[in-house]
Formats: C-alpha cells, sequence, structure tokens
C-alpha cells in the first residue's frame, strides 16, 4: 500500500465516479481502476459496490475514508511546510502553446493562474503544434496545446476549444454571398496558407485532399495575420479557424462555411501519459477546464 493508493481511494470515493476522479487526478480510468483492485486485493476487501454505472462504498470503504483523506492532507500539508522552509516552495511550469492558441484561449487562463499562484514560475515556450507534441514526448514541456486531429496515443487530451475552421474569400469573389459552400468548390483557387511547420498547414492540405483535389498553394507564412491580409488584397482565399478571425472580420473579406467534408476545428490541453503532473500542472489544467466551461455557454467558436 502507499499514499498515491489512497489518494485515488479518496478522490473516488468523494466523488462517486472513477471517470470524473480519472480527470481530477490526469489519469486513465483503466488506470485508476487498476490501482484501486490492486489496494482492495492488498487489504483482502471490496471497498466499492460496483452495480452498472452506480457507486457507493461498502462497509469496509466507509471505514477507510477518513483516515485516508487525513493522511492524503497530512502528506500535502507537510511537503509544503518543509519545501517553504527550504526556500524551495516556487514551482515550475513549462506549456507549449501554438501562437493562435495564446490568442484564441490562453491569455484569460495564464492571467487567471498568476493571479492565483503568484509563486509558481510559469514558463510559456511558443511554437507550432508539431514541436509542442515532439517536446512532450521528450518530456521536456509539462503540458502542451495541440491542434486535433493530433493521433498521439501516447498523449492524454482535453479539449479547450471546439468550433470550424471557415474559408475566407475578397468581398468581391464570386463565391462570397453563398453563406456555406463544399470544400470542392476552392478547388481552381490560388491558397494562401499557414507555413509547412504548423500542424493547421497539413490539416487543411488533407482536409483538400479528402474533397478530391490538391491545394493550389501560392503563399505559405508562419504568421497567420500576412496570410489574412493577402485575402483582404484580393490575392487569393485562405482557411483558418474561426475564433481566430472573427475578432478581425471586416468589409473586405467574406468568411465562408465548410461542408462535404465539414472541418471542425479544436484545441485540445495535452500531457503524456507516463508523466506525473506537478500540483501546478493540475492547477493550471483546472483553470483550463473551468475557462472551457464557461466558453461553451458564450459565443466563442459559434457563427
Amino acid at each position: 500500500m502507499n499514499l498515491t493508493q489512497f489518494r485515488y481511494f479518496a478522490t473516488v470515493a468523494q466523488n462517486m465516479s472513477f471517470s470524473k476522479a480519472a480527470d481530477l487526478l490526469f489519469i486513465s480510468q483503466s488506470a485508476l481502476s487498476k490501482a484501486i483492485r490492486s489496494l482492495e486485493t492488498e487489504l483482502n476487501t471490496d471497498l466499492f459496490i460496483r452495480s452498472g454505472k452506480k457507486l457507493s462504498l461498502t462497509r469496509s470503504g466507509e471505514v477507510l475514508l477518513p483516515y485516508a483523506v487525513e493522511m492524503v492532507q497530512h502528506f500535502d500539508r507537510s511537503c509544503q511546510l518543509a519545501l517553504h522552509q527550504m526556500g524551495l516552495s516556487n514551482e515550475k511550469l513549462v506549456i507549449g502553446i501554438p501562437p493562435t492558441a495564446g490568442f484564441i484561449f490562453f491569455h484569460t487562463v495564464i492571467q487567471r493562474f498568476r493571479e492565483a499562484y503568484p509563486d509558481t514560475e510559469l514558463v510559456i515556450e511558443e511554437e507550432a503544434s508539431k514541436s509542442v507534441v515532439k517536446q512532450l514526448m521528450a518530456m521536456q514541456q509539462d503540458l502542451g496545446a495541440v491542434i486535433e486531429p493530433c493521433l498521439n496515443e501516447y498523449l492524454i487530451k482535453y479539449p479547450v476549444v471546439q468550433s470550424e475552421a471557415v474559408a475566407l474569400v475578397p468581398k468581391g469573389h464570386f463565391l462570397a454571398n453563398r453563406g456555406t459552400i463544399d470544400l470542392i468548390e476552392l478547388k481552381d483557387e490560388q491558397f494562401f496558407t499557414i507555413s509547412e511547420n504548423f500542424m493547421f498547414h497539413d490539416i487543411v492540405r488533407d482536409k483538400c485532399r479528402e474533397a478530391g483535389f490538391e491545394p493550389k498553394i501560392n503563399f505559405t507564412n508562419s504568421h497567420w495575420e500576412w496570410v489574412f491580409a493577402m485575402v483582404m488584397e484580393g490575392l487569393g482565399v485562405t482557411i483558418l479557424p474561426y475564433p481566430l478571425v472573427k475578432p478581425f472580420l471586416n468589409d473586405k473579406v467574406q468568411i465562408l462555411r465548410l461542408q462535404n467534408p465539414p472541418f471542425p476545428w479544436t484545441l485540445s490541453m495535452c500531457y503524456h501519459q507516463d508523466s506525473i503532473l506537478s500540483d501546478a500542472a493540475k492547477k493550471f489544467m483546472s483553470i483550463a477546464k473551468a475557462e472551457s466551461q464557461r466558453l461553451q455557454a458564450s459565443d466563442l467558436g459559434k457563427l
């Protein structure tokens, strides 16, 4: 038996849900279930009554719970006190965030985190999603943000912004008044896109191929503002995430929704499945989740 098992047990018991406890503990549900089963085996008793989706404590679980909570709280308090007395209480948190993600979502999360935890050293490394994935795989970053789809089986992900990508055309374009178009209708257009080192470049290309054509990419740039400006000047078309361009729409460009195929756009927080998240990382994730839930009730990402 170890403290981690008691922490897991207490969290499940306090929430009466393996899935919710797994989210709070930042581990997979299967790993949590395995840990609880291991504790029950060591104690030679069941701690939970599992009846379908309903969960309740056995008599043994009811007896153990207050002691488990007390042990966990005592350990956490003792660690914080020891670190403080050694002058090591300041935590460091390294997060990789794509440039567009910071503008769309993380500026608010970062501000709230700094206000709530001023003693934590927060290091934001701005880089493309592809680089973030590499850093997470190398355990060089604690948390990261990526543009979906990110098909890496070693990363645990939590979507924080769910919207769609849209086509942007010059105001006088022959498609400008359509509202919604099939993606194939852009097959003869000159495309301006974000640079190849960004994951969204690959996503746009793959979506066009799915629609049945190879995009005629005439210009790429690592700054989406340049891409947006080229469209405003009437030099071509682009596809960008709606939450990114929404604040900058003007009478020189027109947005078009895409179908056949549809073009969802999702921004996710993630971390390596084998990483042990620090308290600072868990706090940041909690603030990000709360901000995500708040935004779901707003109009962010909604056309």
